[in-house]
């Protein structure tokens, strides 16, 4: 029997859909030619005591989906914190800027409370999530239906969206010792971290996080930080499932990924590091227009690029309504998203899901997204998002086989770059829109495009292209303009926004 093309959707999320509707949906998914379904494991739902872990409701689900042949991908979702261990460890609550700790609660997409759960940086809150993975991992590791698993939703750190510009976490003493830490490393004296930080220091005790505007360097080291330790968690997590299960992991970037997010400096990811911790990388997509088809485009590009050769997923797609909660604006037109569908094919996904079957029924989330309605039954989206899957399960060895041209042009993705956008205007827009603007040009004329980090330029890479195109270049990684001039010694194109190497450490 020759593999399906992975195919499906998003289902279960914390307390929704009810147990009641599970075989039901099930038998609707695979009418509709679904091949896969994705399940989060939301702690605070299945582990409501300490210790007390609700294995078997997962494990009904999984032999329901064994059933009607469809393979499940598990996600655990440890934002989600149970309310015993919200009360028993208070001084692990994340802290602002300000210093005040931020009390877990229900959110939109953690309709269950427990949101954003606690910091991992204390060495408690992590003993106790890696309980809680072990438990899941060691009782359903074997389950023939499992596909794979995910070790956190979106790797990201979270932000408060309700102060503006977003707030930025977490300025806790166990996040501040860490932080110290990866400067050590980094710079190995205060003097040579005093020299980049251009002020005198005479303790690391005086090395604090920043929290105001400006202080480019003071953002650049903060946030590369943060991005560096939400991939260190995820390893971290990936390592206690390797340990107890063969089952592939995956993992899937928030929204377009690192090169759209318009608070990055904030959010702090980045999709190449955080690819080289997982087997299977993905992105989101929740286009609102007809012309992002664009901007979905340049996600799933920059998605491949960082996947650098693994397998990469469309692994979010939005299916239903446009907008969520009191603010839709009626619903995909289904030949929109058979659209958008495709053109995450064209790019070399090797796996498909949307976001998602059912309409949501609780948080700010309620009655969007779904393929079906309140009841279950198919809409016009879910007829049109079957026709996608029937065609590529009919010729699954060749779309699973087929890799996009190889691309001529690259542009240069620098996140330090992004740090100074940030640090200066508390979002990234500026620097977002310079490499999207370029990305759409060539889109235009169906013209491959590669998204290359200057944290992984060297000479090979660049040899593979004829035009390499710097989008507001104003902090490139250290020892890139050595890697640039080359490149143009040896007869490459360099095309650069003003700027270039303007605030680079090693100019």
């Amino acid at each position: 029997m020759s593999t399906p093309f992975p195919f499906g959707s998003q289902y279960l999320r914390g307390l929704t859909p009810h147990p009641e509707d599970w075989e039901l949906d099930l038998a609707r998914m695979k009418a509709l030619g679904f091949t896969h379904v994705r399940a989060w494991l939301v702690w605070g739902v299945l582990e409501p005591s300490p210790g007390e872990i609700d294995v078997e409701s997962v494990r009904g689900f999984l032999d329901l989906a064994q059933a009607r042949g469809l393979k499940v991908i598990l996600l655990f979702h440890l934002h989600g914190c149970p309310e015993w261990a919200i009360r028993s460890q208070r001084a692990c609550w994340y802290v602002d800027k300000r210093g005040q700790p931020f009390e877990p609660q229900a959110r939109s997409n953690t309709p269950s409370g427990g949101w954003p759960g606690l910091c991992p940086d204390h060495a408690i809150a992590a003993s106790l999530e890696e309980k809680f993975i072990k438990a899941m991992v060691t009782r359903l590791g074997s389950h023939p239906a499992l596909a794979a698993w995910e070790p956190m939703n979106e790797p990201h750190m979270w932000v408060d969206t309700e102060s503006s510009p977003p707030g930025v976490f977490c300025y806790c003493e166990a996040t501040r010792s860490a932080f110290r830490g990866w400067l050590k490393a980094r710079y190995g004296t205060l003097e040579a971290l005093g020299r980049s930080l251009g002020r005198p220091l005479r303790a690391w005790d005086d090395v604090r996080p920043p929290t105001w505007q400006y202080g480019f360097s003071d953002w650049c080291d903060w946030r590369t930080f943060a991005a560096e330790s939400i991939c260190a968690h995820v390893r971290r997590r990936a390592e206690v499932i390797r340990a107890h299960s063969g089952v592939p992991v995956m993992a899937h970037a928030w929204g377009g990924g690192t090169v759209l997010c318009p608070d990055l400096g904030a959010m702090a990811f980045d999709d190449w590091k955080q690819a080289e911790v997982v087997d299977v990388w993905g992105c989101s997509g929740f286009p609102r227009t007809l012309p992002e088809v664009v901007s979905l485009g340049l996600s799933l590009d920059s998605t491949r690029s960082a996947a650098a050769g693994r397998p990469f997923w469309q692994a979010e797609l939005g299916a239903g309504d446009l907008g969520s909660g009191l603010d839709r604006a009626g619903r995909v037109p289904p030949e929109w998203l058979a659209l958008w569908s495709w053109e995450s094919v064209r790019h070399g996904v090797k796996g498909l899901l949307y976001w998602q079957f059912r309409k949501e029924r609780q948080g700010s989330e309620l009655g969007a997204y779904g393929l079906t309605d309140y009841a279950g039954e198919a809409t016009p989206n879910a007829v049109a998002a079957a026709a996608v899957g029937a065609s590529l399960n009919r010729h699954a060895e060749a779309f699973l086989a087929a890799v996009p041209e190889p691309a001529q042009v690259a542009l240069l993705f620098s996140y330090q770059s992004r740090m100074v956008d940030w640090a200066q205007h508390r979002h990234c827009r500026l620097s977002r829109s310079a490499l999207a603007g370029y990305y759409h040009l060539f889109w235009q004329c169906s013209t491959p495009v590669d998204i290359l980090h200057d944290e992984r330029l060297d000479a090979a890479v660049l040899s593979r292209y004829r035009l390499v195109i710097l989008p507001m270049p104003v902090c490139l990684a250290a020892g890139v303009e050595a890697v640039l001039t080359e490149y143009v010694r040896q007869g490459g194109c360099l095309l650069s926004d003003p700027y270039l190497c303007a605030l680079t450490p090693d100019r």
